[in-house]
């Protein structure tokens, strides 16, 4: 009987172009394969076709067509076309097996580090090649952003090209500008190794890639966004070696974290971390977890509900919320109360159920742990009210809210005594001794030219006591909270910060730049010395 092409053949599919160049047809009784276009000399035994043809090959037979390439002993490269079932379509020797099946990117070829320069031209002799090169291509930009240490990779579209940008320590920074025709294949490259549907461009969609780097295995979280100019791709990378997840050593004043800890030892309450995004609340809030470890032993039992997992901690149950089979925040809440936890970890509070049903469990004998997003610590408080959690439970809950932001640090390598502008001087010269001289970094090699390396944590530890809980009982402003937290010892992130401008560790610009000044203003401070 004849074939009856359907028309979902892989050649008119736009997402395969990059991987496939032959077409395959469905018929009624089999699959046909038009080889005219490689040609049969490309299917010899000798031959070995792409690895990421191959594994693209193999997802999307099987969400299309039901069919799945078989890794055989068998060294010939047979077609074998059966009725239209799960059958075998092609035999691959086995010497090809570890590396059909292992869906990773080849970045064995990219384990040094190169220069940001260097990366921009690699990426420009290698857009517009072969299949392989820019397969080659998205591999070099995931090796590299991983040797810089950045936190993020982002592929954004425009009009006329695609540009390529890393984020470090908090900012971006344009890597490559990619011509607007190659975009599809380095997108399709990177759906491919997240385990996405390649050819669905009109919804977002979300993957991961697991890599192993020197001995240790690096996440990278994948979301693809359809836009007007074409698809975003945001890499998160998260990198467990790069992680410190010991509270002393994140940088946090010592006083607050001494104060942390003695909370932390207490069976029962709510502690919450509170910053916008980027700013350091995950990595904070794992340190506090592992700090619990330390003080309360490994048979502890803790419990989590993340969205997403950014770590894998040992010892403590993970769980990830997944919306559309109803596992949420407040679902997963709700059930950890029901698994004996002593220490459940929330990762944020964005409703006010889930704050009602985290403030409850505070007041059951559970350590609570959560984040919120508010401008300070004081703010925690009013927005907790605004949510409707009556202010006596509040005070019955709540033992401490850790506020923070993640500025820039100075590169030692280049730093230099420099006098800041008007404006910022005005701001940070009022409560520094006037002997203290201001640094900030030139830029070298060592920093790419930028002046910052590395970032640190500013925070404020709001610890409650008698007069904040008569404040929050009569529903005070936030102002009249800072100042009452203030008047119990509380130094606020402005504060810890200009004594880190003092040490040479910040820049004013940074400070000002990241770093909210206290809404107290009238409040009579002491002048900070060096630490």
């Amino acid at each position: 009987m004849a074939d009856r092409k359907d028309d979902r053949t892989l050649e008119s599919l736009a997402w395969a172009k990059p991987y496939l160049k032959y077409r395959l047809a469905v018929g009624e009784e089999g699959v046909s394969i038009d080889r005219s276009v490689l040609g049969i000399s490309a299917f010899n035994k000798h031959d070995k076709i792409p690895f990421d043809r191959l594994k693209s090959f193999d997802i999307q037979m099987r969400r299309w067509f039901g069919y799945a390439l078989v890794v055989t002993k068998d060294p010939t490269f047979e077609y074998r076309l059966g009725p239209f079932s799960r059958t075998q379509l092609l035999a691959f020797d086995e010497e090809m097996r570890t590396n059909i099946l292992a869906n990773k990117p080849n970045l064995e070829f990219q384990m040094n580090r190169m220069e940001l320069h260097k990366i921009t031209d690699e990426v420009a002799r290698l857009a517009g090649g072969s299949d392989q090169e820019m397969c080659d291509m998205v591999d070099l930009l995931l090796a590299q952003g991983i040797h810089h240490r950045c936190s993020d990779i982002h592929l954004d579209p425009r009009e006329e090209d695609t540009i390529i940008r890393y984020r470090s320590d908090g900012m971006f920074r344009e890597i490559a500008s990619i011509p607007k025709v190659y975009e599809a294949q380095i997108v399709a490259r990177m759906k491919v190794l997240a385990g996405l549907v390649s050819y669905e461009t009109r919804v977002p969609q979300e993957g991961r890639i697991s890599i192993p780097v020197g001995g240790r295995d690096i996440d990278l979280r994948v979301s693809v966004y359809p836009t007007l100019q074409g698809e975003k791709v945001a890499i998160r990378v998260f990198d467990s070696e790069g992680s410190q997840f010991e509270l002393a050593a994140l940088g946090h004043n010592l006083a607050e974290v001494d104060q942390l800890r003695a909370l932390l030892g207490k069976p029962s309450g709510t502690i919450l971390l509170t910053g916008p995004s980027g700013s350091g609340k995950t990595t904070t809030i794992y340190a506090v977890l592992r700090e619990i470890q330390k003080i309360h032993g490994q048979l502890t039992n803790i419990v989590t509900i993340e969205d997403p997992i950014e770590h894998r901690l040992p010892g403590i149950q993970q769980t990830e919320i997944f919306e559309p089979k109803g596992l949420t925040f407040l679902a997963g809440l709700r059930a950890m109360l029901r698994q004996n936890a002593e220490v459940i970890m929330v990762g944020e509070i964005r409703d006010s159920e889930t704050s009602s049903v985290s403030i409850q469990a505070g007041l059951t004998g559970h350590l609570v742990i959560s984040t919120i997003h508010a401008g300070t610590s004081a703010g925690v408080l009013a927005r907790l009210v605004e949510m409707g959690i009556e202010p006596f439970l509040i005070v019955s809950s709540i033992t401490a809210i850790l506020a923070q932001r993640l500025p820039r640090k100075n590169c030692q390598n280049c730093l230099e005594r420099y006098t800041p502008s008007p404006e910022v001087l005005m701001d940070v010269r009022e409560l520094l001794p006037e002997r203290v001289e201001f640094s900030a970094g030139t830029g070298c090699d060592e920093c790419h030219g930028i002046g910052y390396i590395g970032r640190t944590p500013v925070s404020e530890l709001l610890v409650l006591d008698e007069t904040l809980e008569k404040a929050i009982l009569n529903r005070a402003s936030v102002r009249e909270l800072e100042l009452a937290a203030c008047r119990n010892g509380m130094r606020t992130m402005w504060e810890n910060g200009l004594a880190k401008v003092a040490q040479g560790i910040l820049s004013p610009d940074e400070l000002v730049r990241v770093v909210p000044r206290p809404i107290s203003e009238s409040r009579e401070l002491a002048p900070l010395e060096t630490v």
